[in-house]
């Protein structure tokens, strides 16, 4: 019910602001619009985000906690070319890419108790550089000026320093992958050497969280609704597709060899469908489902849980739809990720201290969404999104999508951050840019005759 009223409540909002001038606010942005992005104008934005990670990971350094304990148990296996197996003794259930990215910064700088700090520093400045690139490439200076300072001063990415969160280098793999394949798809022919390395990027992420692995069917959608000539994009399709290959073909035959059955990155699939979808789901992170699916090996396990959650489906048609329902609010109305696990769950603060970071991480999250919705509703008829931004709406609905059938919750829309901080800055500049300068919005809008 509660949420009910805040959404109606942010939907009248949201259409009365989209009414109001703003004329004061938007003839700035034009003005800054007009200079140049300089990178050192972008090292500052980068001075001012580090800064805020480290001061809060000094005032708040906190353990590593459930996941991210387990991945750094695993890198310390991958630093000792020791047998990747977790603690329950299973192969391949935890993904690999995150675990051997901790183990690349464990060789260089050892066993550090900041190693997580240290490499969640370096996710932020790596990240900000493909933000950067990426609004550039859709827009202009003030959408990477925007986008940048969206992702240098977020609550949440800011609270997430201290975790092992593996949501931190999925969204960098994420958003390069996204600018590299926006240069492939604008060349004039093929181009399959800018297709092979957004696959390679996406391959990586998929190592670190195997759902990026159908991730190319947004970029297909997008492809289609550009109207790209068949063979060009077949030919960048598939070298997608050879990229994603090259990046994860070698753990699969890693895992052919050592499980007998062919799992492509993990066999946590069908356990977390299962979770996600039984008599006991409640959208979110559950421990077991009705039947515990972990008296079984490990492969064996993974199918059942598959074939289990696909029954419950068929079986509960109503539940499922309801349920879907339920984990896109998880996925959607939450941003306090950050707060929960370093502050409640690491260092047992609670109250008034732990509730005002939650507040302004879920306040900054829906003034962001605020601000999406006001400005999608101050267009005019018959304007829509350029197809580049259209691309980023596709790759949101993916993963909104996916979460509805399997596990939900807020931490899952990390890897989006830079999809969403684009988004504002792009349609923030093409609104300031309206009046003063319409040329501008060739680039971010197109009218629809």
């Amino acid at each position: 019910m509660v949420a009910v009223v805040v959404v109606l409540a942010s939907l009248a909002g949201a259409r009365w602001l989209a009414g109001c001038s703003f004329s004061g606010l938007l003839q700035s942005l034009a003005r800054l619009a007009e200079r140049p992005f300089r990178n050192a104008e972008f090292a500052s934005l980068l001075v001012i985000g580090l800064l805020l990670r480290i001061g809060f990971s000094v005032i708040y350094m906190a353990p590593p906690q459930s996941d991210g304990a387990v991945y750094l148990s695993l890198a310390d296996l991958f630093l000792r070319d020791a047998p990747y197996q977790d603690p329950r003794g299973d192969l391949a259930y935890w993904p690999p890419g995150y675990p051997m990215i901790l183990a690349g910064f464990l060789a260089v700088l050892g066993k550090v108790s900041w190693i997580l700090v240290i490499s969640n520093c370096v996710f932020f400045i790596l990240t900000a550089l493909a933000v950067r690139s990426l609004a550039l490439q859709l827009a202009g200076g003030l959408t990477a000026r925007i986008a940048v300072t969206v992702i240098a001063l977020w609550p949440n990415l800011i609270l997430t320093t201290t975790g092992g969160a593996k949501e931190l280098p999925a969204l960098l793999f994420l958003t390069v992958s996204c600018v590299l394949f926006l240069k492939a798809s604008r060349k004039q022919g093929p181009a399959p050497l800018a297709g092979i390395a957004a696959g390679i990027a996406l391959g990586a992420a998929s190592l670190i969280q195997p759902s990026f692995m159908l991730l190319p069917a947004a970029y297909a959608a997008h492809l289609l609704v550009q109207r790209a000539r068949l063979m060009p994009a077949v030919v960048l399709l598939l070298s997608i597709a050879l990229g994603m290959a090259l990046a994860i073909a070698p753990w699969s035959l890693r895992n052919v060899a050592v499980l007998h059955k062919f799992v492509p990155i993990a066999t946590n699939g069908g356990e977390v469908f299962y979770r996600a979808n039984n008599p006991l789901a409640t959208g979110g992170y559950i421990d077991r489902g009705e039947v515990d699916l972990f008296v079984y090996p490990e492969v064996e396990r993974s199918a059942l849980g598959f074939a289990l959650g696909k029954q419950w489906i068929r079986e509960n048609p109503g539940d499922f739809a309801r349920l879907a329902g339920t984990k896109m609010a998880l996925f959607q109305g939450d941003d306090a990720y950050g707060a929960y696990w370093c502050l409640k769950r690491a260092l047992g603060i609670e109250g008034l201290h732990y509730a005002g970071y939650k507040v302004v991480s879920n306040l900054y999250w829906l003034l962001l969404w605020l601000t999406l919705l006001v400005l999608m509703l101050r267009r005019p008829a018959g304007e829509r999104l350029s197809l580049g931004l259209s691309l980023l709406n596709l790759i949101y609905l993916y993963f909104f999508v996916i979460d509805s059938i399997f596990e939900s919750g807020s931490r899952h829309h990390i890897p989006l951050a830079g999809v969403v901080a684009v988004l504002v800055g792009a349609l923030l500049e093409a609104e300031a840019c309206k009046k003063v300068r319409p040329e501008a919005q060739v680039r971010l809008m197109d009218v629809v005759q």
